[in-house]
């Protein structure tokens, strides 16, 4: 829903959704793309399968990246920094990022310093880490740690 609704939001944008499409998942490539026609962008969205962590696209491809609670998720690495260095590979210096995730879980991230450090060590244009809840309403029943206590935005420019 996410590459449907950016698609939507923004009439000149071509929008590339990436997914493994496990087993573990009720949706798959044709239940996005039936979702893509329903909503009238199905000329600008375009869904792959693909690993996260091993993206099939040359450096500096996109002008921008987004990622919604996907890279916690992704298997084929323990290590889920390398995910984020590899959706950030993929986009133009200068391009737009806005990813979402457990960045405040230490299992995945490491201690919010050492995530800090890494980001720094991108050489990023810009960016911005801030816990979700003190971007959006996070309804306090939503704020438990499994849920979206430990839930992230890290935005910004490469």
């Amino acid at each position: 829903m996410l590459a449907v609704k950016l698609a939507q939001q923004y009439d000149l944008v071509d929008v590339e959704g990436i997914d493994y499409w496990g087993k573990d998942w009720e949706y798959s490539k044709s239940v996005c793309e039936k979702n893509a026609r329903a909503a009238g962008v199905e000329d600008r969205v375009h869904f792959q399968k693909g690993d996260a962590a091993n993206l099939e696209f040359a450096d500096s491809t996109y002008d921008g990246a987004t990622s919604n609670l996907t890279f916690h998720e992704v298997q084929s690495t323990a290590d889920k920094t390398e995910v984020v260095q590899e959706a950030l590979r993929v986009v133009k210096p200068g391009g737009a990022f806005s990813f979402i995730d457990y960045f405040y879980d230490e299992k995945f991230y490491g201690c919010k310093a050492e995530f800090e450090a890494f980001l720094k060590g991108l050489n990023l244009a810009y960016f911005e880490f801030k816990p979700l809840q003190s971007l959006i309403d996070v309804p306090i029943l939503l704020r438990h740690p499994r849920i979206l206590g430990k839930v992230g935005m890290i935005s910004g420019k490469k």
